[in-house]
């Protein structure tokens, strides 16, 4: 009984402690932002495996070149152990980083263009250049006129594709571009044509001059997910070739339609794939003759590219920031399924405008327990506006952009969230409480152990008392199995050959075991193969 008040008791704290959602992180730079004075814009942020963040972007930060990569640590300072004192990129050519992608083994490749053409760079680690890539760290690549590369992501081969669209003379259609290298550089000859697709405009009434590529996806199958600037906001899907799949939507192509007539334009610039193969496509809606005109919104297609009704409303659901206009520039997916949508709300007519988030449920429903009734407004300066989104590992939101503050500067802002990761922590908190608490008071059952460990089968249990009793728990507290053992007369008081239990109905996963005997509690962590 006592240990279920002290867990109650934990549990009431650490819920209590835990910050609202949607709320900036006070213990992230000041305030839950940080601003670097760089005389540019932020337009990517990423994340390596210890949970630094990577800034990049166009500028010119103490004197360094005219694009920036930029490294944070976990409380928001600069990383004077990155490159130069904390910056990347001195000596490569190019026009600004437009994307980033980290590699598994926390290479950063970078985005950008040189002149007219695609170029990639890729970094190292610690910054610096790679020169084992390409031709001395950098490839440039010639697909067209005026090549406007515009994301890039890595494939689990670990090969590169990067997306974009290519500008041809003034009176010519724009083209969809794809472009795969291999790992070290080099061009992928089994996809496309020597390793580029080119795709033209569609039929059927487009505007070929506003064709273009906002964005990238990679479905666990290799198949390339890209959201296409038509009309109707798009998605393509391509083969692992390069080919374009006609299976998919209509002849190759699916849009983010919806039922309601009012919404005369849907444009994702931000794409996630669910589990289970549905597509999302978070960024802005236009309004027919509405006031405001634009809206952050968020679209939803199964995984054949129809509509998927049971989203929003038909598929689509926008929001509006009082009688603000907003635009969306990218998606998230949590853990629970839960949906957020990242980038700004600005007055109507007004230059000013301010980083904003909102929370949608699984089904397109605003989410009313994320910051102010399901949106969360930011102010930094006159302007700000937020370019770039991602989840840390732990849940916490980041939000990247620029403002007017300081001259032109970066922007990294933290939110506080409630994703799993966060009861996942709290469930840590009670497992350590347990371990260093009961245990040092349970003197009958100080030499208890369990093996093997992972268990298959069965899992002994060894140095038990008389009238024990087993209970297994998994991480959301359920109770699994419970077993109460028969006194064995003995006059230390201790069953010599343990105790054999079978476990063979767990699913594979992580449990706890609670021993108790004589008001004592002990508790062990197992693992079923």
């Amino acid at each position: 009984m006592k240990l279920t008040f002290t867990l109650i008791a934990l549990c009431s704290y650490c819920l209590l402690n835990a910050q609202k959602a949607g709320t900036l992180d006070s213990s992230f730079g000041v305030d839950g932002k940080v601003i670097t004075p760089a005389n540019g814009l932020l337009n990517k942020i990423a994340l390596q495996s210890d949970g630094k963040i990577i800034g990049a972007g166009a500028g010119n930060f103490d004197s360094q070149p005219p694009f920036l990569i930029i490294r944070y640590n976990h409380n928001g300072s600069i990383d004077s152990s990155f490159g130069n004192s904390g910056i990347s990129g001195i000596g490569v050519q190019l026009s600004d980083v437009l994307s980033l992608a980290i590699l598994p083994d926390d290479a950063i490749i970078a985005l950008g263009r040189v002149s007219a053409y695609v170029n990639i760079t890729k970094f190292k680690k610690d910054g610096t250049v790679d020169s084992s890539f390409g031709n001395d760290g950098t490839v440039i690549t010639i697909a067209g006129a005026f090549d406007m590369p515009t994301d890039v992501v890595i494939q689990t081969d670990n090969k590169i594709v990067v997306g974009g669209y290519i500008i041809n003379e003034p009176n010519e259609n724009r083209q969809l571009l794809l472009i795969r290298y291999m790992p070290d550089g080099s061009l992928d000859n089994s996809f496309g044509n020597n390793g580029i697709v080119i795709l033209g405009a569609v039929s059927g009434g487009e505007l070929p001059a506003f064709y273009s590529l906002n964005a990238l996806a990679l479905q666990p199958n290799g198949q390339i997910l890209a959201s296409v600037y038509l009309t109707k906001g798009a998605v393509y899907r391509f083969n692992t070739d390069g080919s374009q799949d006609k299976t998919f939507g209509n002849n190759g192509t699916a849009y983010f339609q919806t039922k309601d007539n009012s919404v005369v334009n849907f444009q994702a610039y931000g794409l996630v794939v669910q589990p289970d193969g549905r597509i999302i496509g978070g960024g802005s809606s236009t309004k027919a003759g509405g006031n405001p005109l634009h809206y952050m919104a968020a679209a939803r297609l199964n995984s054949n590219g129809t509509i998927d009704s049971t989203f929003g409303n038909s598929g689509l659901q926008h929001v509006l920031f009082g009688n603000n206009p907003s635009e969306g520039t990218g998606i998230l997916l949590q853990k629970d399924g839960k949906l957020i949508v990242t980038g700004r709300t600005h007055p109507e007519n007004e230059s000013s405008s301010n980083l904003a988030l909102i929370r949608f449920s699984p089904f397109g429903i605003l989410d009313s327990s994320f910051g102010n009734n399901g949106q969360a407004i930011t102010e930094v300066g006159n302007i700000a506006v937020g370019n770039s989104s991602l989840l840390q590992k732990n849940g916490q939101i980041l939000l990247g952009g620029y403002s007017d503050t300081l001259g032109s500067s970066f922007v990294v802002a933290r939110y506080n969230n409630d994703d799993k990761t966060k009861r996942q922590i709290i469930i840590q908190k009670i497992k350590h409480y347990i371990a260093t608490h009961n245990d040092a008071q349970a003197t009958t059952l100080n030499n208890v152990s369990i093996y093997p460990n992972p268990a298959q089968n069965i899992l002994h249990v060894e140095g038990l008392a008389a009238n024990a009793k087993l209970t297994v728990v998994d991480f959301n507290g359920n109770v699994i199995v419970s077993r109460e053992l028969s006194p064995v007369p003995s006059n230390t008081g201790v069953v010599s050959n343990g105790y054999d239990l079978n476990v063979s109905s767990l699913h594979a996963g992580n449990y706890l075991l609670k021993i108790e005997t004589n008001g004592e509690v002990v508790t062990r962590q197992f693992v079923k193969e």
